[in-house]
């Protein structure tokens, strides 16, 4: 069985043929051991950059070959190849398939060349071929040879098939006297960690999504041995601090799991959050049966059987604490729900007991036998449970289930500016992977009170507009709600609610804004630094600019930390 990237073909990819090659890739027992890329990546778009790579099979003691795929009806009139698709339109192409696979195939080489200092990468056997699954092609091409040909008469053994093609370019290149490598295992480690990055790409989690190459990232190799993990294990704690991209994984995960045709719930505890995740999965056949936050999810069905009058609620933190749960599990027993798989992220403002009993009651099979993967920063971010460490999180759930552990270190989101700043208040110790120290330093300004403090946000706003800085890419953070908080006294701004589609500044409670980020953020109202843990939440939310207006005692504070 070999390891596809990405390991579930999204619903996404229209044709019969391309998802028909995957599976046999996916099942042949020849290809065990080998990996195989579909350039086609679960985000719904083409991601990989070397031309139109249907496949790319990479195999030890064989070699690297680009594959391309025609599916339906093939012919030739005149130069021009003619494809007839499932509803017997034709489509004509110049370009015919044994040229876009050589081409691809080329450039697969160029970049093996330009990115490997190792020799027997560079000089890896590879080669190309076509693939038809639907017809016999038997025209006797001069520049092409039957052993480059997949169709038909092959059936499924596609393992079959590259070894055949395999033996063909070495036959070939050996009259030819050209020198090439048979890749080890290792080599084909070296050749997929070299183009991965190109093939397997993800989302950022930004305010404003736009499915466009320019936006899509590149992961770690932490973040790929993550993935690699996830794919061998079926239940998963994964921890790491702000910015180590666990919210980009979980969604990631999310949609493979989708394609995968299981029915998924994909829990947050933050509202906003929940707005911003909803807008990853726009695309309805790779969204969950429910994204979004679960004491909300808990709400509505405690409300749909009505189980309890929330207008009667006295002790607000009590009752979401203690009561919302209590109640939700016998709404869960009405319900009858049961999910195939939970993702949880920001699972460190949700493993409570009480939550995880909820969670075991949604979950088929329960913590312990079912699937589930729980990404959380239990060390920084435990601004809602009770301090409840990292420790205590693995003590809980070990009580309950066993469960692979996976670290996240490396921050992907913040600037070394930003970074060594957090550290130095919020006490942490971590290092970004952005190494470029020519970004701007964070800012500290000084107000005498509120009159002044807002006078000092309207001229920073000012600035940063004339400065070219969109509105939209501006958020005010502040510990305080709008009407106690700073905000309130600006007048020369729109500033909207963080959450909403808008062309403006947007305001948020540090809180609210948890598990969010954006270009530029402001903190106001800091009155004093004794709550690392807020300070590490507010400050981590800027990508690449930081201002906090500081009252005098403030300032004093953080001098003498």
């Amino acid at each position: 069985m070999a390891k596809m990237i990405p390991a579930v073909i999204s619903p996404s990819v229209k044709s019969p043929a391309e998802r028909k090659i995957y599976e046999w890739f996916k099942t042949d027992p020849v290809t065990k051991d080998w990996v195989v890329f579909h350039s086609l990546g679960i985000e719904n778009h083409q991601t990989v950059v070397f031309g139109e790579i249907d496949f790319l099979v990479c195999a030890s003691e064989l070699g690297v070959f680009a594959l391309e795929v025609k599916g339906g009806r093939i012919a030739r009139k005149d130069g021009v190849w003619v494809y007839t698709d499932k509803y017997g339109v034709e489509h004509e192409k110049v370009r015919g398939p044994f040229e876009q696979a050589s081409e691809g195939m080329f450039s697969i080489k160029e970049e093996l060349k330009n990115r490997s200092e190792s020799k027997s990468v560079q000089n890896a056997l590879c080669g190309y071929g076509v693939m038809f699954p639907d017809i016999v092609y038997d025209n006797s091409d001069i520049d092409i040879s039957q052993e480059e040909i997949f169709d038909k008469r092959d059936g499924q053994f596609v393992g079959k098939f590259i070894k055949r093609l395999a033996d063909y370019n070495k036959n070939k290149f050996m009259q030819k006297k050209v020198f090439v490598v048979y890749p080890s295992e290792e080599d084909i480690n070296n050749i997929v960690n070299v183009l991965r990055k190109d093939f397997d790409k993800a989302l950022p989690l930004s305010t404003k999504i736009e499915y466009s190459e320019n936006n899509l990232i590149t992961l770690t190799e932490e973040q790929y041995r993550c993935i690699d993990g996830l794919a061998s294990n079926k239940r998963c704690l994964i921890s790491g601090g702000a910015g180590t991209g666990k919210t980009v994984l979980a969604i990631k995960n999310a949609k493979e799991s989708v394609a995968a045709g299981k029915k998924l719930g994909f829990f947050c505890y933050n509202l906003l959050l929940e707005k911003e995740l909803r807008r990853h999965f726009e695309n309805a056949e790779l969204k969950p049966v429910y994204v979004g936050s679960l004491t909300d999810y808990c709400e509505q069905l405690v409300k749909k059987h009505r189980l309890f009058d929330f207008s009667t609620i006295t002790d607000v933190p009590e009752f979401y604490k203690k009561k919302l749960p209590e109640y939700a599990l016998d709404a869960i027993t009405l319900e009858g729900v049961k999910f195939d798989k939970i993702i949880l992220d920001e699972a460190q403002d949700l493993m409570t007991p009480e939550y995880l009993l909820v969670i075991d009651s949604l979950l088929s099979g329960g913590l312990k036998k079912g699937e589930w993967y729980f990404f959380g920063d239990f060390d920084y971010q435990t601004i809602y449970n009770c301090g409840i460490t990292d420790n205590r999180t693995v003590e809980m759930l070990e009580e309950e289930a066993g469960f692979a552990t996976f670290r996240l270190t490396r921050n992907c989101r913040n600037t070394p500016n930003i970074q060594q700043e957090m550290n130095e208040i919020a006490g942490v110790n971590a290092e970004t992977l952005l190494k470029d120290k020519n970004t701007p330093e964070v800012r500290y300004i000084q107000f005498l009170d509120a009159d002044n403090e807002a006078e000092l946000l309207t001229e920073e706003l000012k600035k940063l507009i004339v400065a070219g800085i969109k509105p939209s890419e501006i958020t005010i953070l502040s510990a305080f709600r709008r009407d106690k908080c700073v905000v309130d006294k600006v007048k020369k701004y729109k500033i909207d609610p963080a959450g909403i589609e808008s062309n403006n500044i947007t305001y948020s409670t540090i809180q609210g804004f948890k598990g969010l980020e954006n270009t530029v953020i402001i903190l106001c109202d800091i009155m004093t630094y004794n709550k690392p843990d807020l300070m590490y939440v507010a400050m981590s939310r800027a990508r690449s600019m930081l201002i906090i207006l500081e009252s005098e005692y403030a300032c004093d504070y953080r001098k003498k930390k």
